[in-house]
């Protein structure tokens, strides 16, 4: 009988190792939160990435994103970090890697709206098996951090939380969807009439603590980057919950259980450019509402059959003159 190779690394972390880097996350995630509870409602240095001013970065996220490496690098020197602001470090242990966005919501905390979040998340070998969010405000009115490890349940410091229940959208209850979903987005049958009361909050990894204690009874996100999501999508799911996802949009609606890497492999820059659709939510819900959910026409695409027929047209006219 052939022997396991003692070299190879097991699926998945025991659980004394999920359980500690659970610990240490949330506590990295709360003391960013500090940092950015110390400068909220100041002014602060703002500058812009790319062009436009629809991107904006400030002094706060670089010096969340500075501790939480230094932090992290100290604590587990051989892991591997990538953080939205692009201060990224491949480890010795490419197995695993945290995933940081110092500050989601930037827009909401320049303009002294309290919805803004730290996520951690910690993926191995692309599995998300740790996850931490730190929110300003919660159901409970307190600061405080969402967490949870792979198999451990999810909880908001000590309270334990659990996603909403509904199989179908209640038209009383609270749903996330993207900004301009009018737009963007089309629904049917049940859901097409019954998609809840609209709420955006201008931050993706805050609407994910929400949907993973349920004051969300769904949440829909059209294309967010990886650290937006890394720390959520494992909170909705210890939460009883399930994300969804089509990376492409030619592929079908399926659990995301890992993060696949791009050009670069299994390295920080490997998985930067990640992005694809989620929908999260109860099992039931989640599928219920991705399954009635397809993108809406894009400008013009109701104008081409009319153009296609009058150039028809055109031509018919030609062979008879």
């Amino acid at each position: 009988m052939t022997q396991p190779n003692p070299q190879t690394p097991p699926i998945i972390p025991d659980a004394a190792t999920l359980a500690q880097l659970e610990t240490d996350a949330a506590h990295f995630a709360r003391e960013a939160g500090a940092i950015l509870l110390r400068y909220f409602r100041t002014n602060v240095e703002i500058e812009y990435k790319g062009s436009g001013k629809s991107d904006p970065v400030s002094v706060v996220d670089r010096e969340s994103e500075q501790y939480l490496h230094a932090a992290i690098h100290e604590r587990y020197p051989g892991h591997s970090i990538l953080g939205e602001e692009g201060n990224n470090l491949d480890g010795a242990d490419p197995d695993y890697l945290w995933v940081l966005d110092p500050l989601d919501g930037t827009t909401n905390f320049l303009n002294r709206l309290p919805f803004f979040a730290v996520s951690v998340g910690v993926l191995y070998r692309g599995m998300p098996i740790v996850g931490a969010v730190f929110v300003p405000t919660s159901g409970l009115l307190e600061q405080g951090v969402y967490h949870a490890h792979l198999g451990g349940g999810c909880f908001f410091e000590g309270h334990r939380v659990h996603v909403a229940r509904d199989a179908t959208p209640q038209a009383d209850h609270l749903s996330g969807l993207p900004g301009g979903y009018w737009r963007r987005l089309r629904f049917s049958g049940d859901v097409r009439n019954h998609h809840g009361e609209v709420r955006t909050l201008g931050s993706i990894a805050v609407e994910l603590a929400l949907t993973a204690d349920g004051t969300l009874q769904y949440s829909v996100f059209g294309a967010p980057k990886i650290w937006d999501v890394a720390g959520g999508v494992l909170l909705v799911r210890e939460a009883g919950g399930i994300p969804l996802t089509h990376p492409d949009r030619t592929k079908p609606w399926a659990p995301l259980e890992r993060f696949e890497p791009g050009a670069g492999g299994a390295t920080a820059a490997g998985y930067q450019n990640w992005r694809g659709a989620i929908v999260a939510g109860n099992a039931e819900m989640a599928w219920n509402v991705a399954t009635h959910m397809y993108g809406a026409p894009r400008p013009g695409e109701f104008a081409k059959p009319v153009i296609n027929a009058l150039k028809w047209a055109q031509q018919q006219l030609r062979l008879f003159r």
